[in-house]
């Protein structure tokens, strides 16, 4: 399974259609590369003699990605990585699909995707879901070699897509990461656990020590102080694993606030591709309203210096190609109108 940063580029184009649903015209679902795999994780890893908790490199070989393309179309995404199967379809781990537009471009797999789950949309607008995780059956060939100057233990052939997952953080880097979970991650974070633990066993014993040693009248006293502290230690850790799991739920509010400001700037987009359509035709590789209409500028060549946001770009941009022009008095009317903003604005209307 490789992961990918959910990074829009310039060619991607998001929608957001009638019902809500997310579309999203292009992006990478996983890439080819060396990744650590430990040998549980490998199929067939008993019968190929690999050690359980041993790490292995192994990689995503591009030759057999491409001949692989086909078997990534119409995948379900899910929120949780889950081998599902018809006889086993977990309906609601479903939040959309992989569509039918899946390619190769070295060293990426790319796909268009519908994400229809509210939830799901707006953990991809605030960064709670910041990556995609594929998931996919292959044949391991443990033969060694080097790909870009990284060495491998073993290569994936006969690769097949199962599902994509939306997950907050994967393993392998900025742009594609392995699995659903690290699990080297994982094992730091255990042994971080274990050396606070050591710690607090070395604390608990010295303050027996200490305890040994005062007079017998204070024993009590400072024994009442060590449990108070263990249970106040107790209190804290309650306190830290709830409010960490406070922080990881989103709330109602938070969704449909996401929602809404996805909205909101789509709508903006496509106003805009409408109103600067006549100038240079239809502009599909920006999802940006102020993008669009600065591009717009730009191919008039009207200075737009030192004018930003979209509603003042929209502005320059009407007056310039004369769409609704604005009468003088109500110029003169608005404080922050477009007399004050662009001094020449009324050049435009007389050419």
């Amino acid at each position: 399974m490789a992961d990918v940063k959910l990074a829009f580029d310039r060619s991607t184009v998001r929608t957001i259609d009638a019902d809500g649903r997310l579309h999203v015209s292009k992006s990478h679902i996983t890439k080819a590369g060396v990744n650590l795999y430990m040998g549980k994780e490998i199929p067939g890893w008993e019968g190929l003699g690999l050690k359980p908790d041993q790490i292995y490199r192994m990689l995503r070989d591009p030759g057999e990605l491409a001949k692989a393309v086909d078997t990534f179309a119409r995948m379900q995404i899910q929120n949780e990585h889950v081998h599902t199967t018809v006889e086993n379809p977990r309906p609601d781990l479903i939040v959309g699909a992989v569509g039918s537009d899946v390619s190769f471009n070295a060293p990426y797999l790319d796909a268009d995707l519908c994400i229809w789950d509210a939830e799901a949309i707006a953990g991809i607008e605030t960064g709670v879901v910041r990556e995609l995780s594929c998931a996919y059956r292959y044949v391991p060939l443990m033969t060694k070699g080097e790909y870009e100057g990284q060495p491998y233990d073993g290569i994936m052939t006969e690769i097949q897509g199962s599902h994509l997952c939306l997950v907050p953080v994967g393993r392998a880097g900025e742009d594609v990461i392995v699995a659903d979970s690290n699990p080297f991650q994982e094992s730091k974070m255990a042994k971080c656990a274990t050396d606070e633990e050591d710690k607090k066993i070395v604390k608990a014993e010295e303050k027996e020590k200490v305890v040994a040693k005062d007079e017998d009248d204070d024993k009590e006293d400072k024994k009442d102080k060590v449990a108070k502290d263990e249970e106040d230690d107790k209190d804290d850790k309650k306190e830290k694993v709830a409010k960490d799991e406070d922080d990881d739920k989103m709330s109602k509010e938070d969704v449909k606030a996401a929602m809404d400001g996805l909205r909101a700037e789509l709508l903006a987009a496509e106003q805009a591709r409408r109103d600067v359509r006549s100038v240079v035709g239809d502009v599909i590789a920006m999802d940006s309203a102020s993008d669009i209409y600065g591009f717009a500028l730009d191919h008039m060549k009207i200075d737009r210096t030192d004018v930003t946001g979209t509603p003042a770009l929209r502005a320059l941009f009407k007056v310039a190609s004369g769409i609704k022009p604005v009468e003088s008095t109500v110029i003169a009317q608005d404080s922050a109108g477009l007399v004050k903003m662009f001094p020449n604005a009324s050049r435009f209307r007389n050419a």
